[in-house]
C-alpha cells in the first residue's frame, strides 16, 4: 500500500541523474515537498548543493517519497537514523535538525542520545528502519555514475616519500601558524586567533567547538566568531 505524503514522517528527495539525495522530516510531508519545490524553483534553497543540481539536471529528474511514517515527537529520531544509514549528499549537515518548533519529550531525547553514542535498539526500531529502506534499489546505470564520480585523478606526488629531515622542516614551519581564512573566536572575555587555538586552550575538541559555532551542537560555551 502506498504511503500518503500528507502524513508526518521522514522523506527523501532523490536525483535520478546521479543517485544523490536529501533526507528530511516534517509534520506534513506533502506541504514540505511543496515548500522545497517553491524554494528550488525560486533559486534560494538552503542546500546550495541541491539547488545547484536542481538547476543543472532539471526539476523532472527529482522525485519525492516518504521513507517512514511516525509520530511528530519521533521525527528527529528517525530522521537521524535515516541520515546515518543513507549518508545523503545534499544535506548540509549530517545531524538532524528540527524546524518544527516543538519540544521533544525526555524519552525522545534519550533515544537521540543513545543513537549518537552508537548503541543499538530493540526489534521495533530495527523493523521500522528496515521498512524505511526496504525496496530502495539503485539502477546499474546510477551505480556506474556514482562509481565514476568517486574516481579521482591520482596526485602527481602520489607515492612520494619525504625524508625525516624534510618532514621535520615542514612541521617546524607550520607550527603555530594560523590559516589566513581562520576566524577569531570569542569565548567569554577571551579572544582566540582561531577555533583550533581556542580548542587547545579550553580543552574541547576542535570538531566539537566548530559544530557549536555553526549551530549544529548545543553551544554550552557561548562561543561565537568575532564580528
Amino acid at each position: 500500500m502506498a504511503i500518503s505524503i500528507k502524513t508526518s514522517g521522514v522523506y527523501e528527495i532523490l536525483n535520478a541523474a546521479n543517485g544523490k539525495r536529501y533526507i528530511g522530516s516534517a509534520r506534513n510531508c506533502s506541504n514540505r515537498w511543496a515548500s522545497h519545490r517553491m524554494r528550488l524553483r525560486r533559486g534560494d534553497h538552503h542546500s546550495k548543493h541541491l539547488q545547484f543540481s536542481w538547476n543543472k539536471h532539471g526539476e523532472d529528474r527529482f522525485s519525492f517519497r516518504v521513507l517512514l511514517v511516525c509520530a511528530v515527537s519521533d521525527l528527529i529520531f528517525y530522521e537521524q537514523a535515516a541520515i546515518d544509514a543513507m549518508r545523503p549528499e545534499y544535506n548540509k549537515a549530517q545531524i538532524a535538525g528540527s524546524p518544527l518548533g516543538v519540544k521533544h519529550s525526555p524519552e525522545t531525547r534519550a533515544k537521540l542520545s543513545r543513537l549518537r553514542k552508537g548503541n543499538t535498539f530493540g526489534r521495533d526500531y530495527a523493523a521500522k528502519i528496515s521498512a524505511a529502506l526496504m525496496g530502495h534499489q539503485v539502477s546499474a546505470s546510477t551505480r556506474e555514475k556514482m562509481r565514476a564520480a568517486k574516481i579521482g585523478k591520482p596526485s602527481p606526488r602520489k607515492g612520494a616519500r619525504h625524508t625525516l629531515e624534510a618532514r621535520a622542516r615542514m612541521s617546524q614551519s607550520l607550527r603555530g601558524r594560523v590559516s589566513p581564512a581562520a576566524k577569531r573566536v570569542v569565548i567569554g572575555s577571551s579572544v582566540y586567533e582561531s577555533a583550533q587555538a581556542a580548542s587547545a586552550a579550553i580543552g574541547v575538541s576542535a570538531t566539537c567547538l566548530r559544530a557549536m559555532l555553526r549551530g549544529e551542537n548545543r553551544n554550552r560555551l557561548g562561543a561565537r566568531y568575532e564580528s
